[in-house]
């Protein structure tokens, strides 16, 4: 039988040891559905758990959730989290400095299996979120109207990828010292499936590969190199990371509205077009998973 315990807010202290698991959407009936859905601040809980089968895991779920299922897991309180939600393949805006906005300073978004964390400089005072879905990132990228220029931070599947399992839980933190927001992940191999008090291994007994974290509101090397790509008058552009194709059109880059960006699909980048490349053609070939793109999403 399981045994639950609170975590709360300093789940961080342990993500080295402990695998971390994001519980919101994979159980039914939860009131935060249409919330989570939507995407923004909510109240979310970090709880413990610890089973034969499926092994210890951290688990961050939503307030419902851990309401529903506190008797059965024996726990009499729990500390609440305030946190953004990035839902699968959406974005969301989060101001740059929480603390002076008095905003929460917390991002979670769904657990990763192929997919994508792109992080936007949107002027001084916003930064835009992106769960970008394995598998989709040509279309995503276009119907999401994520700008490469604005590009700070992204958090690939190469980046968590363990050679065993490619799956990661991955959040968002400001850190009140430097004055940044931080992107965090952790490699992970297996996973669970919570509902109640009840914990079902899929891929388990999980493990923890790994833990990394790097700044999000600063250009990192794959930013840098897009906007190097973007900038010069070469056709193509190449590093050890990934391919990258221009756009072959004489005509100079000019900012379009939405309207026009949509119908102008000649002249556009390749994530820009109404229609997606040939992912041979773009750097994102690297991010493609050789399983189903929807194994997330059914998860």
């Amino acid at each position: 039988m399981a045994h639950w315990y609170d975590i709360g807010p300093n789940f961080e202290d342990r993500i080295r040891q402990t695998p971390l698991t994001m519980a919101p959407l994979s159980n039914y009936g939860v009131q935060e559905q249409r919330d989570l859905a939507a995407g923004g601040p909510m109240v979310f809980a970090v709880t413990g758990v610890s089973d034969h089968q499926a092994g210890q895991a951290m688990v961050v779920e939503t307030r419902s959730q851990v309401t529903e299922a506190a008797s059965e897991r024996d726990i009499s309180s729990v500390r609440l989290v305030e946190a953004y939600w990035a839902p699968q393949g959406q974005s969301i805006g989060i101001p740059a400095r929480p603390d002076i906005a008095g905003a929460p300073e917390l991002v979670f978004t769904p657990d990763l299996s192929g997919c994508s964390v792109v992080v936007e400089k949107k002027g001084d005072r916003t930064l835009r979120v992106s769960h970008v879905q394995g598998g989709h990132h040509n279309e995503e990228f276009a119907s999401l109207h994520i700008e490469p220029r604005d590009i700070t931070a992204i958090l690939s599947h190469e980046n968590y990828s363990n050679g065993r399992n490619d799956q990661a839980a991955a959040f968002l933190k400001f850190d009140r010292g430097s004055g940044e927001w931080n992107i965090h992940w952790q490699e992970r191999q297996g996973t669970i499936h919570v509902r109640g008090a009840q914990v079902r291994a899929a891929m388990g007994p999980m493990e923890c590969a790994g833990y990394y974290c790097k700044p999000a509101g600063q250009p990192d090397q794959t930013a840098i190199a897009v906007r190097e790509a973007l900038a010069s008058d070469r056709a193509e552009h190449r590093d050890s990371r990934f391919r990258f194709t221009r756009s072959q059109s004489p005509e100079e880059h000019r900012e379009l509205p939405s309207m026009d960006a949509a119908i102008s699909t000649d002249s556009r980048p390749p994530w820009q077009r109404s229609r997606a490349p040939n992912p041979r053609d773009s750097f994102f070939s690297r991010f493609q998973r050789r399983d189903s793109s929807d194994s997330e999403r059914s998860r």
